[in-house]
């Protein structure tokens, strides 16, 4: 559980200040500071405290920078271990264990010789209520913070100069522990603009695992946002902001198996992932999108034009590995496609999209040939592996088996064989796991198959002539 600072003991220094007052429970200072000068004050962090939020507002364009040092005073101004950055706005200096170690920190407040006048600041230590939110920094794990049913807690987010968006994530387990006996518990999220009790930029309610997202052109650039939590029940919940809210995939060539233009998770928080897609033409005219997950659970889907946040045209949500194959009639050469990732917390995948890998067999080997199998085939998470061969001048008898297992075969001529309509594919075989292809359908050329199986699912399947014997 986070616990907050309790104690502050604090000294003033500066060009007139010489006060040193303790102050238990305090969750801010004032004071006022003239171009150049600075106040100082001094804090003891015990051995159970894990985070520390400095905050201090600017007045009337006025800001000024916060510097923090551990264990003596600083000589001057340019004597810190950490410090905020700086600009004419809202300073905020965050810290947590195992940075934040038991000792007595020294903190200034200092402002700028060129600043415009006096700032008369309020320097707010974190309480984690509507009036003194916690600074919540973009990419850092705010994690099992205990909260009572119907009660509130607030952040502010940090943000950058530049945005690519906001993606929040909040998830919950039952209180003082790991995970969840049965059911998570409940918790709403609000995303907040102006103040912690500002108007709701988005929100979701009685959720155990909550996605907001706010896209660049609606990040704001003189407000700040704020995050606001109420438990519907006694719970601990983990907080995340990541600070992107579209990533990009590139399409991926079709050239290996495994994929050469993969994402892997961005982070370990879970929750919903959105990627953004420029579709191409290629020679099989078939389209995969694969998430092979390695660890806990994920799901995938998929819309052109528009973001799945909710429903989406193509989906899968198996256990395990997800993906699907499109054909050639369900998309083009240039089009903009959204996919969306969800996944349990602590989950790990990887994902790509793009043309299809197909084994190539080379000629079709002879019946009594050594070179005509293809071993420890492995499908892929889109549910689909794929050879091609070629057919020579002449060619008799073409014979095609599975060692044994019975998983659906298609045959397709010059593109790979899809089961998505009967359109897609030239034959099949459903039930048996072997076939035997003749003229006057069997002419020289390429071919294309398709075995169809659960992502993981290993295989052998067998491509050569069928022997032709005379009496």
């Amino acid at each position: 559980m986070m616990k907050k600072l309790a104690t502050w003991v604090v000294c003033l220094a500066g060009l007139v200040l010489g006060l040193c007052v303790s102050n238990t429970n305090a969750a801010s200072w004032s004071g006022t500071n003239n171009p150049g000068e600075y106040k100082e004050y001094n804090f003891v962090v015990s051995g159970g405290d894990t985070d520390l939020s400095l905050i201090v507002p600017d007045v009337n364009g006025v800001s000024s920078q916060i510097i923090l040092k551990q264990g003596s005073a600083p000589v001057d101004n340019n004597d810190y271990d950490y410090i905020s950055s700086a600009g004419t706005n809202e300073q905020i200096l965050t810290l947590s264990a195992p940075s934040l170690v038991a000792d007595t920190w020294y903190v200034r407040v200092v402002t700028a010789s060129g600043a415009s006048g006096p700032h008369s600041f309020t320097l707010y230590q974190d309480v984690n209520e509507a009036a003194t939110p916690t600074a919540l920094a973009l990419k850092t794990a705010h994690a099992n913070v205990d909260l009572d049913i119907n009660q509130w807690d607030y952040y502010r987010i940090v943000t950058p100069a530049v945005s690519q968006g906001l993606r929040i994530v909040m998830s919950t387990e039952d209180q003082g522990a790991t995970g969840c006996a049965a059911a998570c518990p409940k918790a709403d999220v609000y995303l907040r603009q102006g103040s912690p009790t500002g108007a709701d930029v988005s929100s979701v309610l009685n959720g155990s695992l909550s996605t907001l997202t706010l896209d660049t052109a609606s990040m704001p650039t003189d407000t700040p946002l704020y995050i606001a939590v109420k438990a519907d029940a006694s719970l601990r919940y983990n907080l995340y902001v990541d600070d992107k809210f579209m990533r990009y995939l590139t399409w991926d060539d079709g050239s290996t198996l495994a994929g050469s233009s993969n994402k892997t998770q961005p982070d370990l928080q879970g929750g919903s992932y959105f990627f953004r897609i420029t579709s191409q033409s290629v020679a099989t005219n078939a389209w995969r999108t694969a998430l092979k997950v390695t660890g806990g659970e994920a799901a995938v889907f998929l819309n052109k034009d528009n973001i799945p946040f909710s429903s989406a045209t193509y989906s899968s949500a198996n256990t395990g590995s997800d993906g699907f194959v499109l054909d050639e009639t369900k998309f083009a050469d240039g089009q903009t496609w959204y996919i969306r990732v969800d996944a349990q917390p602590g989950s790990t995948w990887s994902l790509l999209s793009g043309a299809v890998y197909v084994n190539d067999l080379g000629n079709l080997a002879a019946y009594n040939s050594s070179a005509s199998s293809a071993t420890n085939i492995e499908v892929g998470p889109e549910g689909m592996s794929f050879f091609k061969t070629q057919i020579g001048v002449g060619t008799k008898a073409w014979r095609l088996h599975l060692a044994g297992d019975t998983y659906p075969m298609y045959v397709d001529k010059n593109e790979v064989p899809l089961p998505s309509a009967v359109s897609q594919y030239d034959k099949a075989e459903l039930t048996t796991g072997q076939m035997l292809l003749v003229p006057t359908y069997l002419t020289s050329g390429t071919y294309y198959m398709g075995v169809v199986a659960n992502p993981g699912t290993v295989f052998s399947f067998d491509s050569r002539q069928q022997e032709i014997r005379t009496p």
